[in-house]
């Protein structure tokens, strides 16, 4: 890309005077091609300027630049804010930082900067800063940028521009009255959002919240939001937008967020993804705790983005912010159902025929096509239209269809983000038949035109009532290149049903062509289904754009198929991106390992000096790298920031972990300070979401002799903890760490619960999901967990509260494991065992034979963890039973389903398949190395 007139904004930026070009702009397109020469992503500048400027601020008189005089703490740069540098959107607010991106990216275009250069920089920077002042105003945004003036407020938003899904009818609104949103059904769930947010509005109360709601794609959850928000909220309260993640961030970095605002977060998992996710997670919380009457409101399917951002096991933690948010105090999760029931279709029908501007004929087919299952809604928006059309054909040529197809997979197998044009062009070849295959390459570019716009250009539809496509361009900017996503009732269903399928070999080729932008984020899931060598080929081209987590996983990965070959140590380490600290860790890991034992010494100092230490587990795992590579100087280095004393103490499970590290290594004033803090640590509201941290916890502080606090936290536990649910699990723990005295408190509550009377397990099986009493037992049959739980308490209600043993036979005579669910592994795992105890052999040998040929493995990236926990304990608990039948045909199972690493630990499969499987018919992948990953 070139820019042969550098004073010239981009498309769609105006400049004031034609004559005399605007220093503002000037400024803003020098920027934007000194970035283009340095050919690294803005992310990895972003994060190497930072660094430099907080060096500089730690060392007084070294700053970035000629003029560098700033006492004040330094400006975090992120890729957010230079890109708004880029566009002219403003300049930047120090002329510092400024300097520091410049010096980086000329060191990666042209090499180490010279102070002509920078001097050139800093004219050039007091010019555009003494235009600004002279023309009394910000450089202006280009059109795409600009806000309209009908979106400051509650009163004035536009519901179709915050995403609320318009209704289809038959053909395009002819007039503004069939154009409106059809009648709205309260239903409970409104209820409960109206009045979660009504606590916010109220300016006796106004404590600020996060409400989220879950569930299916076109549902009605962003319609419910906007119905809530616009009936709650006061119409003078602002209502903020942000795009994304670098966008919120910014947002509540830069400007704040004021009381009286509505913060909208439709798309949530947009705003929670990667480094710029976490960093406005943690921000979020930080609003929320401190500015009153906010009210943020997000949406996000259950599955997988909920459970993604929520679930524990995945090392590194890298949603361990957006986690800490969304089961924060602040945050309330409302789940929206999927169908409306008989008596909501009535009532929605009711108030259609009485509408004062006549009956809405798109409610009325909609109500029609969801009499038998209740989707009403999602008839409303197309989506089950869309969706037989992708599935049966008749709408999309083979070509389309290819686009659309590889498309779906792209997200399916981790991309986030929009993607580009040039992957789904070079991809799609490997979806068609060469009997399909058109013979103009241009044809695929043509497609994408068409399948966006709804049409082609003999008129005839690729869209759902010349109005829903399958996919919709964005674009960062006017007459920028298009990315793409895809609809999201097509993507939700393309996630079950194409589960078990692998991408063609030119999906993955595609990810690593010339300035391919995805080959990071499809990485995890090349290797998750066996294609080892692709998937180095994918983080090595990640890694060259300045990837730092896949140039982690390639030095692993390479590591361990030759363990001698240092050339990928040596190259990543030459790569010129600073490399993340978060990530370090595992890099000197993997280089000690290799033999790369110098350049390992580099990145432990680099370590020490740079890692989060407010971070408890980015602190454990770069100790114990360090450790491991001996780096004793990079450890003291580290132990004298004193991250005992900065680390945050709200997760026991991570602070367990560092305290036992820091044990390790014997350094007793981090031990004596982190154990002080973790034995005051907040315990009611972990109950249920982190109950295995609080027993790691007081297992390690009883192992490093912290006694005091296992007392004062062990005190803690036994005043709040529910005895009923609680109690078994955490009594044997109290015990074993030293706190008898509390072990036995809880005991003595325990059993001095009520016991359950013997008619209650046969009515529960009688009475389905209908429960009075929440409190004491679970309520739904068919779910494994509640399963398992319900047994477990019968067995405690004969052996320890005196129950009739005939709970036990009247809660199994129906065969009840024969209908439990099957999408969660860990739980039918659990159920497993459970009925093995409980002595229900032949029920648990016909769950482990159903498990095994028809258990939910769900393939997406964003639940590999869970996943792949879930599947090993089902797995262990087959072969502790001897059913190896079972155990069989789920192992053959696991490969296409992603968890290829539990595949390897079975029989010889690590032996056969040491370097990965062939993507086109699963074969063993012959031997390969470095010279195949790097071509040299």
């Amino acid at each position: 890309m070139s820019y042969p007139d550098r004073s010239g904004p981009e498309p769609g930026v105006r400049v004031p005077n034609e004559q005399e070009p605007d220093p503002r702009h000037v400024l803003a397109g020098r920027l934007r091609e000194l970035l283009t020469a340095a050919d690294v992503k803005r992310a990895a500048i972003a994060r190497e300027a930072t660094s430099r400027l907080r060096a500089s601020a730690a060392a007084p008189g070294q700053g970035p630049g000629p003029a560098s005089a700033s006492r004040s703490a330094p400006q975090e740069i992120t890729e957010q804010r230079i890109s708004d540098w880029c566009k002219g959107k403003h300049l930047p607010a120090r002329k510092e930082s400024l300097l520091a991106v410049v010096r980086v990216a000329l060191r990666l275009a042209h090499g180490p900067a010279g102070e002509a250069q920078l001097k050139s920089w800093s004219q050039l920077y007091d010019t555009a800063v003494q235009a600004n002042r002279d023309r009394h105003t910000p450089a202006p945004p280009s059109q795409d940028e600009q806000r309209p003036p009908d979106a400051d407020t509650v009163a004035q938003a536009d519901p179709l521009r915050l995403g609320v899904h318009p209704a289809l009818g038959a053909e395009p609104a002819a007039t503004p009255s069939e154009a409106r949103l059809p009648d709205y059904l309260t239903r409970p769930h409104d209820d409960l959002l109206r009045a979660t947010l009504a606590r916010a509005a109220d300016p006796a109360d106004g404590r600020s919240v996060l409400v989220v709601l879950t569930g299916d794609s076109s549902v009605g959850k962003t319609r419910a939001l906007w119905e809530a928000v616009h009936e709650v909220a006061p119409g003078h309260w602002r209502l903020l937008a942000p795009a994304d993640a670098a966008d919120l961030h910014t947002l509540l970095q830069d400007e704040g967020v004021a009381p009286d605002t509505v913060l909208w977060l439709n798309e949530m998992q947009r705003h929670l993804d990667g480094d710029a996710g976490a960093a406005a997670a943690r921000a979020l919380e930080r609003v929320l705790a401190t500015v009153p009457r906010v009210m943020a409101v997000g949406a996000m399917w259950t599955w997988p983005y909920w459970h993604a951002f929520t679930t524990q096991g995945g090392f590194p933690d890298g949603v361990a912010a957006a986690r800490t948010l969304l089961t924060g105090p602040h945050t309330h999760r409302i789940e929206v159902p999927d169908r409306l029931d008989d008596g909501q279709r009535r009532e929605l029908a009711r108030k259609n025929r009485h509408h004062a501007d006549g009956a809405d004929q798109r409610l009325i087919s909609a109500l029609a096509a969801g009499s038998d299952d209740g989707r009403v809604i999602q008839h409303l928006t197309g989506g089950p239209a869309l969706l037989d059309a992708f599935r049966h054909g008749g709408l999309f040529t083979p070509v389309e269809q290819a686009l659309i197809t590889a498309l779906l997979d792209a997200r399916r197998m981790g991309r986030l983000a929009p993607v580009p044009a040039e992957f789904l062009v070079a991809a799609a070849d490997g979806y068609l038949s060469p009997w399909e295959r058109p013979a103009d390459p241009g044809a695929f570019a043509v497609a994408l035109e068409d399948l966006t716009r709804g049409h082609r250009a003999d008129g005839t539809p690729t869209s759902v009532r010349r109005a829903l496509t399958a996919l919709t361009a964005r674009r960062e900017h006017a007459g920028g290149p298009a990315d793409f996503e895809p609809n999201d009732y097509l993507q939700q269903h393309a996630f079950r049903e194409r589960r078990y399928r692998i991408p063609p070999g030119s999906f993955w080729t595609a990810a690593t062509r010339p300035g391919s932008s995805v080959a990071g984020s499809l990485a995890y899931a090349a290797e998750a289904h066996g294609l080892s060598r692709h998937a180095a080929r994918l983080r090595k081209h990640a890694a060259a754009a300045g990837d730092t987590l896949s140039a982690a996983e390639l030095l692993m990965q390479l590591q361990r198929l030759h363990p001698d070959d240092v050339r990928p140590a040596v190259w990543v380490t030459t790569r010129p991106t600073m490399i993340e600290p978060y990530f370090l860790g595992r890099i000197i890991d993997a280089l000690t390992k290799a033999g790369g034992r110098r350049q390992a010494a580099v990145l432990a100092e680099y370590a020490a000096a740079h890692t989060d230490v407010t971070d408890p587990s980015s602190v454990s795992y770069v100790l114990e790298a360090l450790h491991q590579a001996d780096a004793r100087e990079a450890i003291d280095t580290l132990l004298a920031r004193d991250p005992a004393g900065h680390v945050r103490a709200d997760s026991p499970g991570d602070l367990a972990r560092l305290l036992g590290v820091l044990a390790g290594l014997s350094a007793e004033r981090q031990v004596d300070g982190l154990a002080e803090r973790a034995g005051r640590i907040e315990t009611e509201r972990l109950f249920g979401q982190e109950q295995w941290g609080l027993e790691s916890l007081l297992r390690t502080l009883h192992d490093v002799g912290a006694q005091q606090q296992v007392h004062d936290l062990a005190d803690r536990i036994v005043a709040n903890a529910d005895a009923y649910p609680i109690g078994r699990f955490l009594h044997e723990s109290l015990r074993k760490a030293g706190a008898e005295r509390q072990a036995a408190a809880l005991a003595t509550r325990f059993k001095d619960a009520s016991p359950l009377p013997a008619d209650f397990w046969p009515a529960l099986l009688a009475s389905g999901p209908e429960r009075t009493d929440e409190d004491t037992a679970p309520t739904d049959p068919d779910d494994p967990e509640v399963l398992a739980e319900s047994i477990r308490d019968a067995l405690l209600a004969i052996r320890w509260m005196g129950g009739d043993p005939q709970l036990l036979t009247a809660l199994l005579a129906g065969d009840p494991a024969a209908r439990v669910s099957l999408e969660d592994p860990g739980k039918v795992a659990g159920l497993l065992r459970t009925l093995l105890d409980a002595g229900a052999g032949p029920q648990a040998e016909a769950l482990a034979h159903r498990a095994a040929a028809q258990l939910g493995l769900r393939t997406s990236t964003y639940f590999i963890h869970e996943r792949a926990m879930g599947t090993d304990q089902l797995l262990s608990a087959m072969d502790a039973a001897g059913l190896d039948g079972p155990a069989r045909v789920l192992t053959d199972r696991l490969p296409d389903a992603g968890l290829f690493h539990l595949y390897l630990r079975r029989g010889d499969h690590a032996h056969r398949f040491r370097f990965g499987r062939d993507p086109e018919d699963g074969t063993p992948a012959p031997a390969w190395d470095w010279s195949d990953v790097s071509g040299q």
